[in-house]
């Protein structure tokens, strides 16, 4: 992410990502740090959100969120 000097990036979420996302926690803080905003996209369902939730994501995008703007 350095070397690409990026300020945003996605992570796309996909059922049972939670578990590999635990496994690179300490990178996505890392790479927080540094300024880089995540974004984690397609996002379709609340397993998605709670765990971005849990690694400081705090920008989704998706059907799920799509969803809950249609109120």
């Amino acid at each position: 992410m350095a070397r690409l000097k990026a300020n945003m990036a996605k992570v796309f979420w996909r059922p049972g990502a939670e578990e590999v996302l635990k496994g690179v926690k300490g990178e996505i803080a890392e790479i927080q740090k540094l300024g880089t905003i995540l974004v984690l996209a397609r996002l379709d369902d609340e397993v998605g959100l709670n765990a971005g939730h849990e690694l400081g994501i705090t920008m989704f995008q998706g059907f799920y969120v799509d969803d809950m703007l249609k109120g």
